[in-house]
């Protein structure tokens, strides 16, 4: 856990907590989340999230699959496309990931802006394919004992019956809580201006096996997007 380091939760989830009501109510509102360091992420989960690479590309190589996007709900609000969604593994079905985001649409015109709002592919992909460049910076990782519609929403049973351990009572994270990890995203165009804001969950991961993704080690790895730390930055009074 994290001592007696106290994080503004509503900063940290946003935009998760943030998003408008409608949007709110179909999944993930009423979450319980503590911040972790990147060190104490198990495996999987670390490989998955401590990194600063296009997020969908990293679980299609992960679940060897194409990754295809299934909308819990969505609302547009002046500038701002606010989704919850479900990465799915275009194969099998399964869910690989829980995401909320926020979108800030005039980042984007013509085709790409068109894409985004219809929807339908998830946001990484239409970045890679229209060679957007942009800043991946992520700010914190979580741990994460998911409300009802956010495990509706992955597919993983009504009682946490499908996460290691049962819900108990208590911080979050202690032994015999049934948790999930994600992390706190920020891409960020090469102008500086925010692009989008993603709460990105991961659901229970029983093996390695088979995982084509690089060992991120003690560090991110550099690249296009932005290099950064092993660890979380400091966000709310840091981590």
């Amino acid at each position: 856990m994290n001592g007696d380091v106290v994080h503004n939760m509503s900063q940290v989830l946003y935009p998760l907590l943030a998003a408008p009501e409608s949007v709110c109510e179909e999944g993930g509102g009423t979450c319980e989340a503590d911040v972790v360091m990147a060190r104490d992420l198990p495996q999987p989960y670390r490989m998955l999230l401590d990194h600063d690479r296009d997020m969908t590309g990293t679980l299609e190589a992960f679940f060897d699959q194409e990754i295809t996007l299934r909308v819990c709900a969505k609302q547009l609000v002046d500038d701002a496309l606010w989704r919850q969604v479900v990465l799915v593994g275009k194969h099998d079905g399964r869910a690989a990931e829980f995401g909320a985001i926020r979108i800030t649409l005039s980042c984007f015109e013509g085709k790409t802006r068109e894409m985004i709002e219809q929807c339908k592919i998830p946001l990484g992909r239409i970045l890679r394919e229209q060679a957007i460049d942009y800043v991946s910076n992520p700010s914190a990782f979580l741990r994460v004992v998911p409300d009802e519609a956010m495990r509706d929403c992955l597919g993983i049973g009504g009682r946490n019956d499908d996460i290691p351990g049962k819900r108990a009572k208590g911080k979050v994270g202690e032994v015999g809580g049934g948790v999930l990890y994600g992390r706190r995203n920020t891409l960020t165009m090469s102008d500086g201006r925010i692009m989008a804001q993603i709460i990105e969950i991961l659901p229970v991961i029983d093996s390695v096996n088979g995982s084509t993704v690089p060992d991120v080690g003690d560090g991110m790895p550099g690249g296009r997007v932005q290099g950064g730390q092993g660890d979380t930055q400091e966000l709310g009074g840091g981590a």
